[in-house]
């Protein structure tokens, strides 16, 4: 009972914590594909040099000549704390990442005919439900690396990227070519459409050879 509890509050505390960075990092992609991005950061330097005045006048011509404001500094902004987002979340779950991916290829595999077989009708249901969570926590944790591709995207775009400084241009695309920002196992390995699929072959394997092992002795069993 124990460990059903422990493990029904490790999935909750994982899909939190993939559901979180999903909705961020969706959050800075529809920011980048907005049409209006530059109006949008237009009126922001508008408020931003109103404050300033408002304070001191005076002051005003030496932050202009110290900030640029343009649409890359509110972008690396926010790709900034994204970036921290994904850090803290992984220094937190990383090893839930690891155990829970573990569990969903040996504990699915080989109890996956129990949804077929078992005369426990709540049993079924339960594992049922932990399925369908482990299959919206992973997807959802491999959409991030996809979304995260719209900022090469964004970058091939000539216009966007004239004010960006080669330096935080290049660790923008290394992030991205290394998903460096995802949901990350133990610093091993990063939960993508790739590793997915390959977690299924293995899932789909482990239960074939489970069921035929459950049907040969079951024969065995009628045989004898």
């Amino acid at each position: 009972m124990f460990r059903s509890i422990t493990r029904y509050f490790g999935n909750l505390l994982l899909l939190s914590g993939v559901v979180t960075l999903w909705y961020a990092v969706g959050k800075t992609i529809n920011f980048l594909n907005n049409p209006s991005i530059e109006k949008d950061v237009d009126d922001r330097a508008s408020s931003q040099k109103s404050k300033s005045n408002s304070i001191n006048s005076s002051m005003t011509s030496i932050i202009q000549t110290k900030t640029e404001f343009n649409v890359w500094t509110v972008v690396y902004s926010k790709y900034q704390e994204i970036r921290t987002l994904s850090q803290l979340i992984n220094k937190a779950l990383g090893s839930v990442v690891t155990l829970s991916l573990a569990r969903a290829i040996l504990y699915n595999s080989a109890n996956m005919d129990d949804v077929l077989f078992s005369p426990k009708i709540p049993g079924r249901i339960l594992l049922v439900l932990l399925m369908i969570n482990d299959g919206v926590t992973f997807f959802l944790a491999a959409n991030i690396c996809v979304q995260m591709e719209s900022f090469k995207v964004w970058l091939s775009n000539d216009g966007n990227r004239k004010h960006a400084p080669y330096d935080q241009m290049f660790i923008v695309l290394n992030d991205v070519n290394t998903a460096t920002i995802g949901i990350r196992g133990s610093n091993i390995f990063t939960i993508s459409h790739s590793l997915l699929w390959n977690v299924l072959t293995s899932v789909v394997t482990f239960f074939i050879m489970c069921l035929q092992s459950r049907i040969g002795n079951d024969t065995s069993l009628v045989a004898g």
